[in-house]
């Protein structure tokens, strides 16, 4: 009876807070310390106020203490400053000040502030930026590049509200500076509008691009983000992806994370103390929880899709716990992140996705390409029915290409998917599957014809070749067999290891080097020469 210290005995309605942190408590909900620290009130529902229960409430206490997830203790450590829009974890050096002046109940709290971070020899070179994208392009202009974008690029990726949006365009054309991120979000959207917009590009696209990214290297990796600019990098991102090189893309994705990580969008506002030194300031953060939610799981799954595409690591959180945005009609973010799901694991699934949007079922089926290269490396002779779904995948997506494709909504996956269709009919290498390359030769074919770009011809004559390295395989093979039964062919030995001479079709079409960029294994692929 005499080991339960007396502080503890008399802690009848005390919150759970309080009883970890031995402080007074008044018993409401939430208690005044709690309200005044930031803290999670709750109650055990096992605190009894009968005074005969009192040993068994406080035994039952501390059992729930013990038990409590980490998560509860982490919220009350992790700390989010809305005015520079600045996330610090748990044990950071920079909220340590302020979190040990809260523990020994200090009524001034020192500001979320780096002290003593470095020894200060050198001022800080702080570059001054201003908007410039709302003087690269004309209001008219804007307004159709944004319609093209909510119409194409939205559905599916759908990070931005529209009403609010447009509010803020009006609001910055008609002199009132949103910010520097509004100003970079605005050049992303408009960039995207102009990517779709087919013969009606706008001719400023590059210069757009060109201001966009100024801002976002110099100001959000350095000088901190916000909202506005985590939407702009997601934006590019997309852009990247359509237009540049896969690590490009790649690494604007791993940059997205981080810079979300930063303003705290992968935690939930409830979760965070929010410090009051800013509290009397606007605030960025006056998106809804939901819109949240989309942006950091669009981010997520943007990141995993490429990481799985390139054949990289994507990028990990800790302690994030922001809950998946809900379904809602006309937007695709739940099924986008059920998709970027099923290319992190290392097996195939029989989860359907929708089909009923194009770009979908483009990423499905890119998805099951990426997830047959990997089972690939562990298993090189899957099983039947994952080649068919593969292959049923692959199939049902080439028409779905050819039409964005000539609706001019050319997203990457027009190109890439009819590509690796081919690659992966050769690579399976059954009867079955060489029966199907006609269809996907077919659909490249059309496809390049109408982009006439250099990539789409680059893609259509690497199919050529591999599928003449295939089929001078399969003569060499031919011709294996065929000396066994013929007469004239007696005593000669077939040579267990042919060379095929493609000397010749390497002088005209040489397989380019980032053809081993985009197949993550295709040197252990075991239908490739080396």
């Amino acid at each position: 009876m005499s080991s339960k210290p007396q502080g503890r005995q008399r802690v009848r309605k005390a919150c759970v807070s309080c009883q970890q942190k031995k402080r007074k408590c008044n018993g409401f909900e939430p208690c005044d310390t709690c309200e005044g620290y930031g803290f999670d009130c709750y109650y055990n529902s096992a605190t009894y106020h009968n005074g005969a229960d009192t040993a068994i409430a406080i035994q039952d206490l501390e059992t729930a203490n013990t038990l409590q997830p980490n998560k509860n203790k982490r919220a009350r450590q992790d700390f989010l400053e809305p005015r520079k829009s600045r996330y610090v974890g748990t044990g950071s050096a920079i909220s340590f000040p302020l979190k040990l002046s809260r523990d020994m109940g200090a009524v001034g709290l020192p500001r979320l502030h780096s002290y003593a971070w470095n020894a200060g020899t050198r001022p800080e070179a702080i570059p001054s930026f201003t908007p410039q994208v709302v003087q690269l392009i004309r209001y008219e202009e804007l307004h159709a590049l944004t319609s093209v974008y909510f119409e194409v690029v939205h559905p599916v990726f759908g990070v931005i509200d529209k009403a609010d949006f447009s509010l803020r365009c009006v609001e910055h054309w008609m002199g009132d500076s949103q910010s520097l991120g509004f100003d970079a979000l605005v050049g992303m959207v408009c960039a995207l509008g102009s990517l779709f917009a087919g013969d009606d590009r706008f001719a400023g696209e590059a210069d757009l691009v060109k201001a966009t990214k100024l801002l976002l290297d110099n100001i959000s990796m350095i000088h901190g983000a916000t909202e506005d600019f985590v939407v702009a990098w997601i934006l590019r991102s997309l852009y990247l992806r359509a237009t540049t090189r896969p690590h490009a893309s790649w690494m604007s994705t791993c940059s997205t994370m981080h810079i979300i990580e930063a303003v705290g969008l992968h935690r939930e506002l409830g979760t965070m103390f929010i410090s009051s030194s800013s509290s009397h300031a606007a605030t960025p953060y006056q998106k809804s929880p939901e819109l949240r939610r989309r942006i950091f799981w669009t981010a997520k799954a943007l990141n995993l899709m490429f990481s799985c595409e390139y054949g990289r690591s994507p990028i990990h959180l800790d302690d994030a716990n922001c809950e998946k945005p809900a379904a809602a009609d006309g937007h695709y973010t739940s099924e986008l992140i059920s998709l970027a799901k099923l290319m992190s694991i290392d097996r195939m699934t029989s989860r359907e996705l929708l089909e009923d949007c194009p770009l979908l079922t483009l990423m499905r089926a890119n998805a099951s390409f990426c997830i047959y290269r990997r089972l690939c490396l562990y298993d090189p002779r899957p099983s039947s029915e994952h080649l068919a779904k593969v292959m049923k995948m692959g199939e049902d997506a080439l028409l779905p290409a050819q039409t964005l494709a000539l609706s001019n909504q050319v997203w990457w996956d027009v190109l890439t998917v009819p590509f690796h269709y081919i690659c992966v009919l050769l690579h399976i290498n059954s009867l079955e599957s060489l029966s199907l390359l006609s269809t996907g030769m077919s659909s490249l074919r059309k496809i390049t014809r109408h982009l006439g770009t250099h990539m789409a011809k680059e893609a259509e004559l690497t199919a050529n070749s591999l599928i003449s390295v295939c089929s001078q395989r399969k003569e060499k093979e031919m011709h294996c067999l065929t000396s066994q039964l013929s007469s004239r062919s007696e005593g000669v030995l077939c040579q267990p290891d042919l060379e095929i001479q493609t000397d010749g079709l390497q002088t005209h079409t040489p397989l380019p080097e980032w053809l081993y960029d985009i197949v993550p294994g295709w040197d252990y692929l075991p239908n490739h020469d080396s």
